[in-house]
């Protein structure tokens, strides 16, 4: 055979030709588009790698392959296949390498024509036994499946109830711990106020056991009327009735009526006339809610005053049992008694129980008319009409016809809270229209203070800035005086109490405007919150802003007006020079404050 005819039985394998070989044979056909991609699914990538490795197809692999890498993933990528397709569709060259690829790997491939093995008896058998044992593994395998995720299952509910008793074994834990908690802070609740009420049963033994000593050497002043009415005074501001009152006036505070009546009851036991024992009785019995003990009771205090010659306190008692009992035959028998011992040279007598009648007559007008009756009947006229003032006599709240330099009209009322709050424009005009009054008007001057004095319910020291030019401004630190006195020391409460005691003692001596300045807490520790926001809604108190320290401000304000302040704490922090006048001041349970620089 020739060597021509031996070449073309030989299969055909990817030409070696150079170059300008292959341009000088016939140029094969390209491959369309469709069929290149269907090609390249199903070369392998290997024999495509390298036919593009080869230095011809540099340009080719490096447009092909931009932006992938060269390898048989990158020759999967769609975008690859359809840039060779696109040059198989123009490059006839590449398009018949491509095909000797796709026949060199057919010839590899075994012929799907070659003939089956012809089945014989024996296969069948032993397909059927390899088959047989294959089901009988897979059941086996099946039902080691099962019996694992049987075990398995048991072990994840062990689990779980191993975590749910976990869960309520802290549960129970956490709650018990909590309610150990809450039993340790009850019991330290109790603890402390037992030993608050065993330290307030022991203040109270000690003072009722030396009321009780006092009280015993004043038990032979009870034998007769006339010795109580020479020692009235004496009697009143005695050390003994000073605990009297402070132990009572404790307990009314606190609401513990059975123990200040029992207390009176043991007042009454050494001095039947007592007057505090007797009204402490009648407050309590009207509390509860005994009217008629509580009658009684005034009645006894009505009386016990007109013994000791006390028309003051035998006017309050006398009010208070109007108040009480205006109606039955006990209360006019002492009405007519108590009128009968008023006396016009008792001057201020008379003015306190004309400013009684006139809260009398707003707070009962039956009470007041019975009073009235009898006012009327048993007084001179003179008299009678200075406790009963005419129909045309100044009210509190009617407007005072204040002559000349006043700008607007005002009643008495708003006149009084313009003195709280330290209104100097208000204060200065309202003075000079009195001064003006009483030059040119004696009545009308006394029917304005008349007014005055009714709006202050009968506490004359608010006509002192008033009638006279003030000595100059004072300013108080409200928080030092609240918490000074016994009382709040004892209790560990402030108290606005003393508070209203200093700005009324600084008036009484000619001090005006009183300026009020607390730290801010007072208003969360005050032992009466509502008064004092009514105080400082009227602005009667100022109150420092949290955060700020009051020392600082009180010590400002008191340079600004030039003013004393009026405290007991020294200020060293702030003011270790002592530029500013420090108003040192003292509160005795009974009479009046005092001061001293």
């Amino acid at each position: 055979m020739a060597a021509e005819d031996r070449n073309a039985l030989e299969p055909e394998t990817i030409s070696d030709v150079s170059p300008a070989e292959e341009s000088a044979a016939p140029n094969p056909e390209p491959l369309a588009f469709d069929e290149t991609i269907t090609l390249l699914s199903a070369l392998k990538a290997p024999p495509v790698l390298a036919l593009l490795q080869d230095k011809d197809y540099l340009l080719l692999r490096t447009t092909a392959f931009s932006g992938f890498r060269m390898n048989h993933q990158g020759l999967g990528n769609p975008v690859v296949r359809r840039r060779l397709a696109e040059e198989a569709a123009r490059n006839g060259v590449f398009a018949q390498k491509l095909r000797d690829l796709s026949e060199a790997e057919d010839a590899l491939r075994p012929s799907t024509l070659s003939p089956k093995p012809e089945k014989t008896a024996a296969t069948d058998e032993d397909a059927k036994r390899h088959e047989e044992q294959l089901h009988q593994e897979r059941q086996k395998r099946k039902r080691d499946r099962e019996e694992a995720r049987e075990q398995i299952a048991a072990l994840k509910e062990k689990v779980r109830e191993l975590e749910r008793r976990e869960y309520e074994s802290n549960l129970a834990l956490r709650a018990a711990e909590a309610e150990r908690d809450a039993q340790a802070l009850l019991a330290d609740k109790h603890a402390q106020r037992i030993a608050r009420l065993e330290r307030q049963t022991a203040r109270l033994t000690a003072e009722r056991a030396q009321l009780l000593k006092s009280l015993s050497g004043h038990a032979p002043h009870t034998r007769s009327a006339a010795s109580h009415a020479a020692n009235a005074k004496t009697s009143q501001t005695s050390s003994s009735d000073a605990v009297w009152e402070e132990a009572v006036r404790h307990l009314i505070d606190k609401n513990r009526h059975d123990q200040a009546l029992s207390l009176a009851n043991d007042v009454l036991r050494a001095d039947s006339h007592n007057l505090t024992a007797l009204d402490i009785i009648a407050r309590v019995m009207e509390a509860s809610g005994d009217t008629r003990a509580a009658s009684i009771s005034a009645r006894a205090l009505v009386t016990a005053s007109l013994g000791r010659g006390d028309l003051r306190a035998a006017t309050d008692a006398m009010v208070k049992l109007l108040l009480i009992d205006p109606q039955t035959p006990e209360a006019e028998k002492v009405s007519r008694a108590f009128v009968a011992s008023i006396r016009a040279d008792d001057r201020e007598a008379v003015k306190h129980a004309g400013a009684a009648f006139a809260r009398l007559r707003k707070l009962n007008g039956q009470a007041y008319a019975r009073l009235q009756k009898h006012i009327r009947k048993q007084l001179s006229p003179t008299l009678a009409d200075t406790l009963d003032p005419a129909p045309g006599a100044l009210s509190a709240d009617d407007i005072l016809p204040l002559p000349g330099f006043f700008p607007y009209p005002l009643t008495a009322s708003e006149i009084i809270a313009a003195i709280d709050r330290g209104d100097l424009p208000i204060v200065a005009s309202v003075r000079k229209s009195l001064a003006h009054a009483e030059t040119t008007d004696a009545a009308l001057h006394a029917r304005l203070l008349g007014a005055l004095e009714l709006a202050a319910e009968g506490d004359r020291t608010y006509l002192a800035p008033l009638q006279k030019k003030a000595l100059g401004a004072a300013v108080v630190d409200a928080s030092n005086a609240a918490w000074f006195d016994q009382e709040s020391m004892t209790n560990a409460r402030a108290r606005l109490k003393p508070i209203l005691e200093l700005r009324r003692a600084l008036r009484a001596k000619g001090y005006f405007p009183v300026q009020l300045m607390g730290d801010a807490p007072l208003p969360y520790t005050i032992d009466e919150p509502e008064a004092l926001r009514r105080m400082i809604a009227q602005g009667e108190i100022t109150i420092v802003e949290s955060g700020t320290d009051a020392d600082v401000v009180l010590l400002r304000e008191s340079k600004r007006l030039s003013a004393p302040l009026v405290t007991n704490d020294y200020m060293v922090d702030w003011d270790p020079n002592g530029e500013v006048t420090k108003l040192r001041f003292d509160l005795p349970p009974h009479g009046n404050a005092y001061f001293w620089t």
